[in-house]
């Protein structure tokens, strides 16, 4: 995380990079030239890959002014971080504010606790469905026969 905000103003600043630079321009004749993304050019300008970069941006982007509070805390490693963007935002604040106060706190354990009592839940709802389908399906089936044998009578 200290590598990209050390790194991102001078990646901010190179961003003329175009696509034929990188890959050789395609053959079709009315091709344009197609501009490299802002991720993909900070990726190649730190040396970080673009899903990184992507990752990084998606952080700042939900936690917001946030983000500065967390440096030096138990909640700045990128696992945390990521829990913390799945968590609802009044959670989130509460954890926040908890890990400036220097206490240790992890969002990654709760959010662990609550999406499996959320999977759990889902996971069972899927299996009920697909217990219904194969019901149906041999009701329907059963229908069908019982159908074919009254009219052969």
């Amino acid at each position: 995380m200290t590598f990209i905000r050390e790194n991102l103003p001078t990646a901010l600043q190179r961003q003329d990079f175009e696509v034929g630079q990188v890959v050789p321009p395609q053959k079709h004749p009315k091709a344009r030239p197609q501009r490299k993304g802002f991720a993909a050019s900070c990726a190649k300008e730190m040396g970080e890959s673009k899903r990184s970069i992507n990752r990084c941006l998606r952080h700042a982007n939900i936690l917001g002014d946030d983000i500065e509070r967390l440096t030096g805390t138990c909640l700045e490693k990128g696992v945390e971080l990521e829990a913390l963007c799945k968590m609802p935002e009044v959670r989130r604040k509460q954890f926040i504010d908890r890990a400036v106060a220097g206490e240790k706190v992890s969002a990654k354990e709760w959010l662990g606790d609550e999406f499996y009592r959320v999977n759990v839940k889902a996971k069972s709802l899927i299996l009920l469905r697909r217990i219904l389908l194969s019901k149906v399906a041999a009701i329907d089936t059963a229908i069908a026969e019982q159908a074919r044998l009254e009219a052969g009578s």
